[in-house]
Formats: C-alpha cells, structure tokens, sequence
C-alpha cells in the first residue's frame, strides 16, 4: 500500500477519509462517464478511453494560454479557457475554425486519439499513472500526450503517458512537467514537493527505478 500523506495539520484518520471521499467520487465519475459514453473497451487491460463528445468553441489564443477568455459550449454554457484546454485533451472534442464572421471554415475531424494498441502499450509501460505516490491503476487512467495536440503534439508513443483525472489536471495546470528519456516518461515536481529537481517514476509502480539528474 501507498504510504499516507498526511496535509498539514491532518490526522491520519482524517486523511484516511479523505482518501476513502476521494475514491468513491472516482467511482461515481468513472461510473457516469462509461454509461454516458458507451465504452465497451473497459478493462483491466487497457486505459480509459477518450471522454464523451463535446463541442467548445473558443478563440485559439484561450486555446493556446494566450488568453483566459472563456469558451462556450453547444448547450450554451460558459467554461473556462483552463477547462477547455483540459477538454481538448481527454475529450472527443471537434475543432471548429471561424472567420471574423463567425462563419465555420473548417471542422476538424475526430482521429488524435490514441488506439487501442498504443493504450496497452503504454499500461505496460507505465502500469499505473506516472506521477510519483500516485496509486492509480493503469486502466482508470487516461491516455495524456505530453505535448497537446492542440499544440502540434504528435500521437504516438514518445509523446504520451498514462495520468489519472486528477493528476491529469494537475499536468495541465503547470504543476509538475514530463520529460522523456530513452520512451520513458519521468516527472519532475515543482521545487516545493522535490528540492532536489530530479525526474523520477513512479515509485509505487516502479520501485527499482532510479531517479535522473
């Protein structure tokens, strides 16, 4: 088992709760999701597939991080640029360009996922999700390209890793990196969680990997 980590000021019954909090709201995401999408591929063999179909429209420089300005959904609600980025990367989003009128020039089409071959490929890879204390089996995790998409991110192998929803997050919202060496997948934490700046796997998953720099 993970060793508990402990926030600050926080009893270990507390934290025990938290975790137990934590997994049952995975579960119930995990459950709505699979009936909402329709997955058939769900196994202990391979990783979640994409999210559900959602089309946001929102300017490229939002897209990008240029800009914060929000997106706006078919259903007519708002997000935030931060959540459309997220979107773009673990859901089966349609990529619309606009001209100054508003008028549709282009729709993308839906082939930047990663297929079922490459999804075991990495479970066996990773195992797990590869942010270092994470315990999150390989098959709740969401298959990540580290450089997006959106960004001219290529779909193979090289550029991709297996993270939890919340670590997934977590990536995109700048709080640790992944760096590749020799196809494998390290993070390296912000200086507060690693003063010593190294990248390191997943020790839970890879107990004999040493850690680089």
């Amino acid at each position: 088992m993970p060793e508990l980590q402990l926030q600050p000021g926080e009893a270990p019954a507390a934290a025990r709760e938290r975790l137990k909090a934590r997994s049952l709201l995975r579960f119930l995401f995990d459950s709505a999701r699979f009936v909402a999408d329709g997955d058939q591929e769900a196994s202990p063999d391979l990783p979640m597939r994409p999210n559900v179909e959602l089309i946001v429209t929102i300017s490229w420089d939002s897209l990008i991080g240029k800009l914060n300005d929000p997106g706006l959904t078919s259903h007519n609600h708002l997000v935030s640029a931060g959540y459309a980025r997220r979107l773009a990367c673990s859901a089966n989003v349609i990529p619309a360009v606009l001209g100054t009128e508003s008028q549709p020039l282009d729709l993308g089409r839906t082939q930047r996922f990663f297929n079922r071959a490459q999804r075991r490929a990495m479970m066996l890879r990773d195992i797990g999700c590869i942010n270092p204390g994470c315990s999150m089996a390989g098959h709740r995790c969401e298959a990540n390209h580290i450089k997006p998409w959106y960004l001219g991110g290529e779909t193979n192998l090289a550029n991709s890793a297996l993270l939890c929803p919340a670590c997934h997050a977590s990536f995109h919202a700048g709080h640790f990196k992944i760096v590749v060496v020799n196809s494998i997948p390290y993070v390296l934490q912000n200086k507060a969680l690693d003063p010593e700046q190294r990248l390191r796997r997943n020790w839970i998953f890879h107990p004999s990997a040493k850690a680089i720099g």
